[in-house]
């Protein structure tokens, strides 16, 4: 399966790997600052999806308890919130699909894409995963112990239009979907023998709560929570494992609860944001 979505998604040869020339070595993930963004006036309470808009310069946020699409400037601060999406229940990851003039909000209790246009009256339509042709794709990885789907996060190569989501856990899976959201293209297990592996905490107990393509590394970027980590998969390699960590008044803390995952403005770094109750952070590394 991963040669199937390496052919799909047109990963590049030698991203994410080691090597010994200097354009092989894989990147370092080095915290630079991070910033509250826990906002109970506005509802931003429980920010789980994190996308950049390189068209406007600010980064989209979603908050599972409310119906609101939130902006944050390039250091996390509110910078508004809209347009309201009614009906929407526990929004769980947001992506940035320019080419089709549209924002992608992923409910994961209605296992469900949103497209919304971005024109000044937004339109909205709903597509079911579980509806999806191909969803035949799905059935061999799910059990009679999860037989419901607990998608996570998505994100959208904008070179194809392709959009991945990632199921949490009970599997975690990649699941390919096409460009106009009718059809599951791939499914592909994030297995420990991929890389997605954290010491100390079984493979049952695993998540994937967050994801965004990398477009110049020609690969995915996947959160965990519970592995208090960030995954760098390009589908053929085992994925790199990188800890994540800040650092507050001189002391080094390990990030909880790291939800939503994008790219810093210039492609060079990552930001992170934690559904950590009134803790919940903006948090910006460097890619070294």
């Amino acid at each position: 399966m991963a040669a199937t979505l390496a052919g799909a998604v047109g990963l590049a040869q030698g991203a994410a790997t080691s090597g010994t020339g200097d354009e092989d070595a894989p990147p370092s993930l080095r915290f630079l600052d991070s910033a509250p963004v826990h906002d109970r006036a506005s509802g931003l309470t429980e920010p789980s999806g994190l996308a950049f808009d390189d068209a406007s310069g600010v980064f989209w946020v979603v908050s599972d308890d409310s119906e609101w699409l939130y902006r944050l400037d390039a250091g996390g601060t509110e910078n508004g919130a809209g347009p309201r999406i009614g009906g929407l229940e526990d929004a769980e990851g947001i992506a940035v699909d320019r080419a089709r003039n549209r924002l992608l909000v992923l409910s994961e209790s209605a296992a469900a894409i949103l497209a919304i246009g971005l024109d000044a009256s937004p339109t909205v339509s709903v597509h079911r995963i579980s509806g999806m042709d191909g969803r035949a794709r799905l059935a061999p990885h799910l059990d009679a112990g999860a037989p419901a789907l607990s998608p996570e996060g998505l994100t959208v190569d904008p070179s194809t239009g392709r959009v991945f989501v990632v199921n949490e856990d009970s599997p975690r899976l990649l699941i390919e979907i096409t460009p106009n959201l009718a059809e599951i293209a791939a499914v592909t297990p994030l297995s420990a023998a991929a890389g997605f592996a954290v010491p100390g905490v079984e493979d049952s107990r695993l998540d994937a709560s967050g994801i965004a393509f990398d477009a110049a590394r020609g690969a995915f970027w996947i959160t965990s929570d519970v592995g208090r980590s960030v995954f760098l998969w390009d589908g053929r390699s085992p994925a790199l494992r990188f800890e994540l960590r800040w650092t507050h008044h001189g002391k080094s803390h390990t990030v909880h609860n790291a939800e939503g995952v994008a790219l810093a403005p210039d492609g060079r770094g990552l930001r992170i944001v934690s559904d950590d109750g009134n803790d919940s952070r903006f948090f910006a590394y460097a890619l070294d």
